[in-house]
C-alpha cells in the first residue's frame, strides 16, 4: 500500500511540475496582454466544466439517484437518457451563445 501511495504521489508531483513548465512556456510565448488573457480564459473553461460534471454537482446528484433506479432497468435507462439530453441541450446552448458572442 505504501508503494501505491508513493506512486500516486510521484505522478501527482510530475503533473504539477509539468503544469508549472506549461505555464512558464505559455507566459514566454504570449507575454502579459489581452492575447494571453483570452487564452487563459479559454483554457480554464473546459476545466471548469470538468470540475462541475466529473468531480462536482452532477456526479453527486446523478450517481445516487441512478443507483437507486438500477433495480428497475427501464426507469434507470430513462433517467440516464433524460439527464444526457438535458446536459446536451445546455451545452449546445452555451456553445451557440459563446460562438455568437465571439468577435
Amino acid at each position: 500500500m505504501i508503494a501505491n501511495v508513493f506512486t500516486v504521489g510521484l505522478w501527482t508531483l510530475m503533473s504539477r511540475l509539468l503544469g508549472f513548465a506549461r505555464e512558464i512556456l505559455i507566459a514566454a510565448a504570449l507575454g502579459a496582454g489581452p492575447t494571453a488573457e483570452a487564452f487563459l480564459i479559454a483554457f480554464s473553461l473546459p476545466n471548469m466544466f470538468r470540475r462541475i460534471l466529473a468531480e462536482g454537482a452532477m456526479n453527486l446528484a446523478f450517481v445516487p439517484m441512478f443507483s437507486k433506479m438500477l433495480d428497475q432497468e427501464d426507469q434507470a435507462r430513462s433517467f440516464a437518457r433524460d439527464a444526457f439530453a438535458l446536459m446536451t441541450a445546455i451545452f449546445l446552448l452555451l456553445t451557440v451563445v459563446a460562438t455568437l458572442a465571439m468577435p
